[in-house]
């Protein structure tokens, strides 16, 4: 703003206090004071003590909400299961055919407990096979039987095959005689040698001739031993010992009839 001498009219710079043409004080020119400017109102109203509660209450309802998803989210992203417990290692769950219900018996392999000697192998009767019956059909395994590997049932046994148990409205068929089971690096064979068989009631001999089984041969593991002669098919497991007798477990299906049974094999 421009400053001019109040006495001879001359102007002057702002920062003059006396004319340089008269000499006449110059005047100090008093500043208004700013004024200020009224607020605007925001429109917004205290929150009442009523409200505050309600926000805080909702906040921590949220955070307690996010503390227990917490673990929820750790065992997702890391899979952090408690272990299943484990029955102790006193045996081996096994399912035998047809029973469908699960036996623990005794896991044990140690040669000290084979029998000696086989007994009169060759003396066959159907009574010898009561044990599948009476007992292991409906029941499994007994409690207390010794389970064996493959290796140990190599020798000469007597067996039975039944087919009652899958052919509905039909007489029982049963045939039993002496079987030989052998292994080597190359696998594993059984050789039958029947002689008796029965339909119903009526109990027959039978001729290994008329029968004319070859030599079953096939592949085996430590539990199962697998076998066919072209024909039929042979399975064979579990292996147990029981009261001083061996047990063999296994099953038989006739290809071309699609007929199926029961395969048993025991020896003193």
């Amino acid at each position: 703003m421009a400053v001019y001498c109040p006495n001879c009219g001359k102007k002057l710079p702002d920062y003059a206090e006396f004319c340089d043409n008269c000499g006449t004080r110059i005047p100090k020119v008093k500043e208004e004071p700013k004024r200020s400017v009224p607020l605007k109102e925001t429109g917004k109203k205290k929150s009442s003590v009523l409200g505050k509660i309600v926000k805080w209450f909702v906040i921590l309802n949220l955070i307690g909400a996010a503390v227990m998803m917490v673990p929820a989210l750790l065992e997702s992203v890391f899979h952090r299961t408690a272990p299943a417990v484990q029955p102790a290692a006193t045996g081996i769950a096994v399912h035998t055919p047809d029973s469908g219900r699960p036996t623990t018996v005794p896991a044990q392999t140690d040669e000290q407990d084979i029998p000696q000697g086989l007994g009169d192998i060759t003396n066959v009767w159907f009574d010898d096979f009561l044990f599948y019956e009476n007992d292991v059909y409906d029941n499994g395994i007994p409690a207390g039987a010794v389970l064996r590997e493959a290796g140990y049932i190599s020798g000469e046994w007597k067996y039975c095959m039944t087919f009652n148990r899958t052919i509905a409205g039909e007489e029982r068929i049963d045939e039993i005689g002496t079987a030989e089971v052998s292994f080597s690096e190359y696998g594993a064979q059984l050789i039958l040698h029947p002689q008796y068989i029965r339909y119903g009631t009526d109990v027959s001999p039978e001729d290994e001739a008329d029968v004319g089984y070859e030599p079953f041969a096939g592949t085996w593991d430590p539990e199962y031993i697998d076998l066919s002669d072209g024909g039929i098919s042979i399975g064979l497991g579990p292996y147990y010992s029981y009261e001083g007798r061996d047990y063999v477990l296994g099953n038989i299906v006739v290809r071309d009839t699609g007929m199926f049974g029961d395969v048993l094999l025991v020896r003193p």
